[in-house]
């Protein structure tokens, strides 16, 4: 057939028996990752397909529980986060699909005591703290929840940079410029890195503002 001079990029998702079965998961993870990481540079994202996990154990989390909750897919999660979060082979992996909404069309994502959107922010803040950057989302009221929670903090954007900046002069422990925490050039620096690459996306909140809807 004809070669076709184009490049196509790719976003994976996994969500297959072979890799949320513990006998078969490393071995089918180990494999993915090889041709993952050949083709690293065409991997936009991977993605994790917490709702097809589930559906091996008969189990749904309800809008009081989060993905993490369901310890059979939590821990599956943590093996894909080990394969492709590592700092010599990183890949963008985002977070499982929250599947509840506001069925009350006038309300805003951002307003009102909702309990789907109260809890698609516990799984956001678990999400954030365990690497994942962006989720799948099936809803026009999650996008703005979601692009928000991904905005630097101030705080965050301030430390970073003393970080990346002290990692230039092989700085080793010093205090926060908040002075509320210890920041280590080394430990911290890929976190830094990360931080810095978020804000060129994201932006960073002003002094004073953060993440924290009304709902």
């Amino acid at each position: 057939g004809k070669s076709v001079n184009k490049t196509f990029y790719v976003m994976p998702i996994l969500e297959s028996s072979a890799i949320i079965y513990k006998e078969t998961r490393l071995d089918e993870l180990t494999k993915l990752g090889r041709v993952f990481f050949n083709f690293k540079d065409l991997v936009l994202n991977i993605r994790i397909g917490g709702t097809d996990f589930s559906k091996f154990f008969g189990l749904r989390r309800q809008k009081h529980h989060t993905i993490y909750d369901l310890c059979t897919v939590r821990d599956c999660i943590s093996d894909i986060l080990n394969f492709f979060l590592r700092e010599d082979k990183h890949f963008v992996v985002s977070a499982p699909v929250w599947e509840y909404f506001n069925s009350n069309k006038a309300s805003s994502s951002f307003t009102g005591e909702c309990e789907s959107t109260k809890g698609l922010l516990r799984e956001l803040r678990l999400d954030k703290a365990n690497g994942f950057l962006g989720k799948t989302v099936i809803h026009p009221s999650h996008v703005d929840l979601v692009n928000s929670m991904y905005i630097v903090e101030y705080e965050e954007y301030i430390d970073a940079l003393g970080i990346i900046s002290s990692s230039t002069n092989e700085g080793g422990v010093f205090k926060s410029d908040f002075s509320n925490k210890m920041n280590e050039t080394k430990p911290h620096l890929n976190w830094a890195k990360k931080v810095m690459k978020r804000s060129q996306i994201y932006g960073v909140y002003n002094h004073g503002y953060h993440h924290q809807p009304g709902c």
